[in-house]
Order: structure tokens, then sequence, then C-alpha cells
């Protein structure tokens, strides 16, 4: 059997020439009424034919174990591009309606009933437009159908904790203050975002990936966006690989702490000036604290509680997401109880942290 390997993905697929096209997640109809099934390094030829028409194949891909029958069934792997083409039929819609991305993995029956169905869904709501012009939030919503809940729910509880916690503590000051207030809100919509999208998977379809990736760009890729991150029949994960994930996170959470402290603390600055403008007789009630030693003790904060905090939620609801698989609403409910809990703790523990670095007086 003639073979030429043409390329390496990122998940050990290959393309072979040499009987027809270049495979797409793993199998491919090959010229001479040949299905091959193509794995790392070699190419297996499962059977032959004489004629007919040939179905599509798939194949489970990566580590993890078989992908399933291509029966549609959602819990069963991808569907087969006949499964899946009804179900965009029955919506009213085409293939060529979809993003780039999805046209090849309908194509290529590389999605789950669930996961088009669910793409169906949200495309028609109000916030379709993100699902269809923002490529990194349609990845992470085509993992996790809850994705976009959890956003919206950490940004309420966090943003509205916050701005409680303003209002206690202020009081009467609130609007002489009002500058820290709208800093804080600002810093926090961005930090609150970055707690949720930085932990959710963000790979649908592994073997979907560019080949012209540089291998650093691999190297990220290869690790789950979480320690709980599922195994799939596409994809899975050693041990090493989740612990240099949370590693990976510490970083991005702490450059993230770091510069949102850095920018809340010029916006505060920027925005007493300006106050000044127009009451020059004005002066702050609070001193305003230290730049840098305040960004890094965000930054070191974000980077150690935050994301040892935010690790676990996130594998908790990943756990009660299969526990309640067909209860949407008693899922919701626990994702805010969760979260509310967290938000709670994570303010008692920033106070903690935050005085045990000196950065703030136990008066403050």
């Amino acid at each position: 059997m003639k073979k030429v390997i043409t390329g390496l993905d990122g998940m050990g697929f290959v393309g072979v020439s040499g009987f027809g096209r270049r495979a797409v997640g793993g199998v491919r109809v090959c010229r001479g009424q040949r299905i091959c099934r193509v794995r790392s390094e070699n190419v297996e030829a499962v059977s032959d034919s004489s004629g007919g028409s040939l179905g599509n194949v798939n194949d489970g891909g990566g580590g993890g174990g078989g992908g399933g029958d291509g029966s549609g069934d959602g819990d069963g792997g991808p569907a087969s591009p006949e499964v899946l083409k009804g179900i965009l039929m029955e919506a009213g819609r085409r293939v060529q309606s979809l993003p780039p991305d999805l046209v090849l993995a309908v194509e290529g029956g590389l999605m789950t009933a669930a996961q088009l169905q669910a793409y169906l869904r949200f495309d028609t709501g109000t916030f379709g437009f993100l699902i269809r012009a923002v490529k990194p939030f349609r990845d992470r919503f085509l993992c996790d159908e809850q994705f976009f809940f959890k956003l919206l729910a950490q940004e309420l509880i966090g943003n509205g904790t916050s701005l409680a916690g303003e209002f206690i503590e202020r009081g009467k000051d609130i609007v002489d203050e009002i500058e820290y207030v709208v800093s804080d809100l600002v810093i926090g919509t961005v930090v609150e975002a970055a707690f949720v999208w930085l932990l959710a998977a963000r790979v649908p379809f592994p073997s979907l990936q560019s080949l012209s990736v540089p291998p650093w760009k691999k190297l990220l890729d290869s690790l789950p966006a979480s320690f709980f991150e599922a195994n799939t029949a596409q994809r899975s994960y050693s041990l090493m690989q989740r612990v240099a994930s949370v590693v990976w996170v510490s970083a991005q959470y702490m450059a993230m702490g770091f510069g949102c402290g850095i920018v809340g603390t010029v916006l505060v600055f920027g925005m007493l000036e300006g106050r000044k403008v127009f009451q020059p007789d004005y002066e702050p009630l609070r001193r305003m604290p230290e730049v840098i030693p305040n960004s890094l003790g965000w930054g070191l904060f974000m980077a150690s509680s935050s994301n040892l905090r935010f690790q676990l939620v996130e594998g908790i609801e990943l756990g009660l997401a299969r526990l309640l698989k067909d209860q949407d609403a008693a899922l919701k409910a626990l994702i805010i109880a969760i979260r509310f809990a967290n938000n709670l703790y994570g303010g008692v523990q920033f106070v903690q942290f935050f005085r045990a670095l000196g950065l703030q007086d136990v008066a403050d």
C-alpha cells in the first residue's frame, strides 16, 4: 500500500497522498475504493470494497480511547456528516452558513450532535453574534455549553458583591470616592472575565488545529485549560500536563493581576486629576496605595488563592454537569451558589493576604 506522509498536526494525525485527498480528523475515503484509517506515523487499511458508496468513518483521534460510532448520539462521540447535515436541514440551515471551522467539522464528521444543536440554539439568540464572530468564544462554548452562563454569573456575582462591599465600606463617602468605585468596577469586569475565560476548555476539534503554529503554541495548546478538564475521545491528558496547566494559568493570573493593578491605579489618578480641574480644592479622603507593591500584591493573590479556588470551582462544576446532565435549572442554580460562596471566601482571603503582606492597614 503506497503512502506518503504530508503533514503532522498537534494530535498526531497525518495526511496521506497516493490514494486521494488529505485526511480530516484521522479518517478519509481514498480513491481506489479503499477506506484508510490514519494514525500517527502509519496508515492502516481497514477494509477494501469493489464498488458502491463508502460512508464516513469516525475515529477517536488522540488518546483517551474510541470516539464513538458516528451514530449522532451526543454521548457517543462525533456524529457522521449525514446526521449533522440532517440537523442543519431540520433547522433550515445550510452547511455553508456556518463559520469555516464548523464547516470543516461537519464535513469531516468531527462534531457531536449535541455540539451542533447547542451552536444553533445560541446562534439564534440575543448574543448570537458572539458565537459567529468571535472564534475563541465559539471554541469555549462548543467545549462547554454552560460557558456563557458561567461568564455572566461570575461577572454579576463578582461585581455585584464588590459593589455591595463598596457601599457598605464607603457609606456616605461613596460620592466623594466615586473614582475608586469606577476603577474597581472597570478592573473587576476584566478580572472576573479572566477567571472564567482562562480556565475554560478551548479546543473542541483537536484534529483541526493548524499545522503552521509555532512549537511553543503547540506546547501550550497541548495542555488542559484547567487541572480538571475531562479527557475525551480525541484528547487525553497526563498528570504532568495537568500540573503544568495549573502553573501556566498561575503565570497568566499573575500577569493579569499585576497589569490590572497598574491600570486601576493609573485610572484613579487620572480621574482624580480630572476632578481637580473642576474642584481645585478637592482632596481625596483616602491615601493612594503604592503602585508597584499594590500591583504585585494583586498579581500574587490571583496567582495563588484565585487560581487554586477557581480550579476547584471548575472541577466541581464539571462533575455536577455530568451528574445533572438533564437538569439544566438545577445545574445553573448550583453554579451560582458555588461561585457566590467562592467570591465571599475569596474576599476574606484577599483582606488577610494584603494585611499579611503589609499592603493594607487594619484600619483600612
